[in-house]
């Protein structure tokens, strides 16, 4: 087993303006939605490849910018299914999970 088999990617992204209740637009992500336009885009980056997910990767995104309680969502590339890698389904699924 190479040296590369055992290493697994893991990044944390802080939104200190990503609001961290449900009240996600869908249609401004880079607006009022505390640019979570750029946590989207680190999602991306982290998770897909051009033919897939990478498995070895784990992405935690801390939402610190309130109403309420701050909030950390952890994606995990060797679980994650049914996630397109577009902006507006990934912005959707944060949603949803809040």
């Amino acid at each position: 087993m190479a040296w590369a088999d055992c290493m697994n990617r893991r990044f944390a992204i802080i939104g200190h303006l990503a609001p961290s209740s449900g009240k996600l637009n869908l249609n401004d992500l880079a607006g009022d939605s505390g640019r979570m336009d750029v946590l989207i885009r680190a999602i991306n980056s982290v998770l897909f490849v051009s033919h897939g997910i990478r498995r070895d990767s784990d992405i935690i995104l801390h939402l610190c910018g309130g109403p309420g309680p701050d909030r950390r969502i952890w994606f995990n590339g060797e679980r994650l299914a049914g996630v397109r890698p577009d902006e507006r389904s990934i912005g959707g699924q944060i949603k949803a999970i809040l």
